[in-house]
């Protein structure tokens, strides 16, 4: 699972002075917003499943919505064209004078704002990340063994501001074409691809909780 805004981020930071600064900036805040807040739902689930003697084996109420959604969702995307090359823009751009968005107004105020845009776009969760966290807690693993699972789960979920960032270090013009030539790609194939995960995902979640029953 992955944050469609940190995508948003890598290409904004492409587009700046400073990538380095920006992606690193919103990265500390990003993972310090989505740990803080995985930790917080993965404690408290624990917490809940202490008083409930039925999570042996997971609610299986929570997979079968969250899949549910997940298929609701795909569908929406799909018929909507949201992602990629087919996302209906709000206006049309007949100037040219394209105004940017507030991903990228904040961005490009520096590294504070980078920072506190990571905090608050990582704030919430994503359906499937909730699904993810819920399962950690259900590990039923000792308090320091439940933090780096959940600190491993969100560094994995961030390879894709933490790559790009490595490569900026190492070869950082070479970094900049490789992600513009992604963008590309992804533009392309990004509805496509969306509307293939959330189906994947929403039918493996439904199959799960059903077997759960």
């Amino acid at each position: 699972m992955f944050f469609p805004a940190l995508l948003a981020v890598v290409l904004v930071a492409i587009r700046s002075r400073h990538p380095q600064k920006l992606l690193a900036s919103f990265l500390a805040g990003g993972l310090l917003s989505a740990i803080s807040v995985g930790l917080t739902i993965v404690f408290s689930l624990q917490g809940a499943s202490v008083d409930s003697s039925s999570s042996s084996g997971g609610d299986p109420a929570l997979y079968i919505i969250v899949g549910v959604l997940s298929l609701i969702v795909a569908y929406v995307v799909d018929r909507k064209k949201l992602l990629g090359k087919g996302a209906k823009k709000p206006k049309q751009e007949t100037d040219g004078d394209k105004k940017p968005d507030r991903l990228e107004r904040a961005l490009d105020k520096g590294t504070p704002y980078a920072f506190v845009a990571g905090i608050v776009l990582c704030a919430l969760p994503g359906l499937s990340a909730i699904v993810a966290l819920k399962d950690i807690a259900q590990l039923g693993y000792s308090t320091s063994a439940t933090v780096a699972v959940t600190v491993v789960f969100f560094l994995i979920m961030f390879s894709f501001i933490e790559i790009p960032l490595v490569g900026f270090a190492v070869v950082p013009e070479r970094a900049a074409a490789t992600t513009l030539q992604f963008n590309r790609w992804l533009d392309a194939h990004m509805n496509r691809l969306a509307v293939g995960v959330l189906l994947g995902l929403g039918v493996f979640l439904i199959i799960r909780g059903l077997l759960l029953l």
